[in-house]
């Protein structure tokens, strides 16, 4: 989850996009800097979500992570 706190919401949404416009899990993450593992926690995350609620739920996991 520390990888959450350094990455925009921008970030995560052309992510998500990008595999639903169906380029390549692998390459996506290649692109981007990160791991197939963290694409996937991503996708579980923010799965069926519109991409203006997303803002507002990494908003309240970031605060979360604060306290933990």
């Amino acid at each position: 989850m520390d990888f959450l706190l350094t990455i925009t919401e921008i970030q995560i949404i052309n992510i998500l996009n990008l595999v639903n416009l169906g380029m390549k899990v692998e390459d996506v993450c290649h692109q981007n800097g990160i791991n197939n593992a963290t694409y996937y926690d991503l996708q579980s995350n923010y799965i069926g979500i519109e991409s203006h609620n997303i803002i507002a739920t990494i908003n309240v996991l970031s605060s979360t992570a604060r306290f933990v």
